[in-house]
């Protein structure tokens, strides 16, 4: 039996998956209760997201706008919080075709 893997590892590996479009290996490493909120950055999106449902779903919502987008983690620090979540330091977005504006309602929150 191989070793679980680390925080950092699963760190990893959810970034790869969203960087190959790969829904199922993000599935693969989630917990069937996951909770994933989030920053309330981007327009449109839940503030939470519960289970393997709620992760289709905010799979689909985050992708619409865009025709391709890649997440390129400058770091992986991972630190575990009491409940179990993972933290790592905010990712730059490379995006393209995305239609969001910012907060002053011009241009692209995103770019």
């Amino acid at each position: 039996m191989s070793p679980s893997p680390t925080h950092t590892e699963l760190a990893e590996i959810g970034y790869r998956a969203w960087n190959e479009d790969d829904l199922e290996a993000l599935l693969a490493i989630c917990h069937p209760e996951v909770q994933y909120r989030t920053s309330g950055v981007f327009p449109g999106l839940q503030s939470v997201y519960e289970g393997e449902a709620g992760i289709r779903r905010w799979w689909a919502d985050f992708h619409e706008p865009w025709s391709q987008i890649k997440v390129i983690p400058e770091r992986i620090s991972a630190r575990t919080s009491p409940s179990g979540s993972i933290r790592s330091q905010p990712p730059r977005l490379r995006s393209r075709s995305a239609d969001w504006p910012d907060q002053t309602g011009r241009g692209s929150a995103a770019n």
